[in-house]
C-alpha cells in the first residue's frame, strides 16, 4: 500500500512550485508528488502539495476558495505587470481616501480580467511567461473571478 498525505508548505519568494515538488521528491524519495496550484516564482505563501494516493483530492482544493495579500505601488507600469520587470512609467498618484475605498469596492463581485503574459497558465502545454520572455506572441485569455471580502489593510503612499 503506498502513501498518501497533505504537505503544506510556505513557499518563498524565488523557487518555481514545480521546484518545491522536486525537493520534496527527494525528501519523500517518491515521484507521487503533485501541487494544488502554481504560485508564480515571485509569489510566497500556502502551496499544497499531495503525496500519493492523496493526489485524487487535487482536483477538490484547487475548486476551493483562495485568499491573497497583495501590496500594490500606485503609478509604476511594468513590461511584466509585477515587480519583476522593467519599468516602463511612474508617475506620482494621489488618491483622496474616499476615492481608494470606491475602488476597493469595485474589486468585490464576479470580475473579467485578462491573464498577464508574463504568468504561469499554460496553453498548448507551453507557460504563457516562456513565450512572452522569448519575445513572442502570447494569446489574450480572459478569466472570470469572483471575490469577495476585499478590505484595505494598510496605506503608505506609494503603496497599499
Amino acid at each position: 500500500m503506498s502513501e498518501a498525505g497533505i504537505l503544506l508548505v510556505n513557499k518563498t519568494s524565488g523557487p518555481t512550485s514545480h521546484d518545491v515538488v522536486a525537493r520534496a521528491r527527494k525528501i519523500l524519495w517518491t515521484k507521487e508528488i503533485g501541487h494544488t496550484g502554481t504560485l508564480d516564482p515571485i509569489a510566497s505563501g500556502l502551496l499544497i502539495l499531495t503525496v500519493g494516493r492523496a493526489n485524487k483530492l487535487s482536483q477538490y482544493l484547487m475548486d476551493g476558495e483562495k485568499g491573497y495579500s497583495v501590496k500594490i505601488r500606485l503609478g509604476v507600469t511594468t513590461d511584466t505587470l509585477d515587480r519583476s520587470g522593467k519599468i516602463l512609467s511612474e508617475e506620482n498618484v494621489s488618491l483622496t481616501q474616499s476615492q481608494i475605498e470606491s475602488a476597493v469596492q469595485e474589486l468585490q463581485g464576479d470580475l473579467t480580467l485578462e491573464v498577464p503574459a508574463f504568468s504561469a497558465v499554460k496553453v498548448d502545454g507551453q507557460k504563457l511567461y516562456e513565450l512572452a520572455r522569448k519575445n513572442q506572441a502570447t494569446p489574450k485569455i480572459e478569466r472570470t473571478m469572483s471575490f469577495f471580502d476585499v478590505h484595505l489593510i494598510e496605506q503608505a503612499s506609494p503603496y497599499l
